[in-house]
């Protein structure tokens, strides 16, 4: 028996996690056997809740039973409700989230460049730019520079892992305010 389609499980998402100011990002079923998954990724502006996020997944966990029960939904003998926030590998795909990651660094890709390693700035008010810092010179004579990138040329960004810290320099500019 085939699951609900995803678009159908993430308009209920949507609608569920309102009230605690989650959206889902996506929503992935796999059909295994007598128990399938229904795997759903949620993400606020802010960083998610924990707490919110469990009450999230019991209240939308109600609504599939709910809708199960009512013959709006199938999921067939049984199914599995895994509900989860986005890892450090999840690309910055929406302005909130290079907002909410400014000052760490990333690997970005441009339309028709090669990966880079920046540092996030300023996200601009139209929240459709943002600034981009890179250090350029010979070690321990470094300059941070800073470029400004529209998001749509953006092909790929990822959030690296940093155990040492940023650079003073490139902390300072991060900081800065939006100028072209």
């Amino acid at each position: 028996m085939a699951l609900p389609s995803e678009k159908t499980l993430l308009d209920i998402a949507t609608e569920t996690g309102r009230p605690w100011g989650l959206f889902p990002l996506r929503v992935k079923t796999v059909e295994a056997g007598p128990h399938s998954t229904v795997t759903v990724i949620v993400d606020s502006e802010s960083d998610p809740d924990i707490d919110a996020v469990g009450e999230f997944s019991t209240a939308l966990s109600q609504v599939f039973d709910e809708k199960e029960a009512s013959k709006e939904l199938s999921f067939g003998a049984g199914y599995n409700l895994e509900v989860s926030t986005p890892g450090i590998d999840e690309p910055l795909t929406r302005p909130y989230q290079w907002a909410r990651n400014r000052g760490r660094a990333v690997t970005v890709t441009l339309k028709g460049q090669e990966p880079a390693t920046y540092r996030i700035g300023a996200l601009s008010p139209e929240e459709d730019r943002v600034v981009l810092i890179y250090s350029e010179g010979t070690k321990g004579n470094k300059k941070a520079k800073k470029t400004i990138v529209a998001l749509h040329d953006v092909k790929r960004a990822v959030v690296e892992i940093e155990f040492n810290g940023a650079p003073k320099n490139e902390a300072a500019l991060s900081q800065e305010p939006f100028e072209e």
